[in-house]
């Protein structure tokens, strides 16, 4: 085999290498994702437990008010700062859930850039490989007339041979 043709080979090998090795930084990149998704899932389950916690609290706060009218007073001031708790806490889970949203379209978009960016790399390699194959089909070419050249002189030598063979003889 060529030796120019086998670097080209063992180039090719390193760019496929290289094309398998960022697939797989890209799976440990989703199993990552996944992992915060896990995690996230369970924050929001945590969250739901606090707003059925809070929303029990609640209802016996409005039960103690039907049943103690003179602490009326001190039972809103606790309604409403048990309120407000609650929509800090959507507040905060809200954002949370922005930031993630947020993160996840980062990733996608480092994810386009980097399939396009492979993508382009497939590109090149297919038009290397077609330049190659041009290449390869010339020398064919080249080894084929020489081929043909070399038959017609030996044949021409094979003609003076056998008449300077009959000169002598003669």
């Amino acid at each position: 085999m060529d030796p120019e043709l086998r670097d080209t080979f063992a180039r090719f090998e390193r760019y496929f290498e290289l094309i398998q090795t960022r697939f797989d930084g890209v799976d440990g990149r989703f199993d990552a994702i996944e992992a915060r998704f896990d995690t996230l899932e369970s924050k929001v389950d945590a969250q739901q437990l606090q707003i059925a916690t809070l929303e029990n609290a609640v209802a016996r706060l409005e039960y103690a008010v039907s049943a103690q009218q003179d602490d009326n007073v001190s039972i809103r001031a606790e309604l409403k700062s048990l309120r407000i708790e609650m929509q800090e806490r959507f507040i905060s889970i809200d954002e949370q859930l922005r930031t993630l949203t947020l993160r996840v379209q980062q990733f996608e978009a480092n994810t386009d850039r980097n399939l396009a960016a492979v993508n382009d790399h497939v590109t090149h390699l297919g038009e290397r490989m077609k330049s190659v194959e041009t290449g390869v089909v010339g020398v064919h070419g080249r080894m084929d007339t020489l081929g043909d050249d070399m038959r017609q002189r030996f044949r021409e030598v094979n003609d003076r041979l056998r008449g300077i063979e009959q000169r002598t003889a003669a």
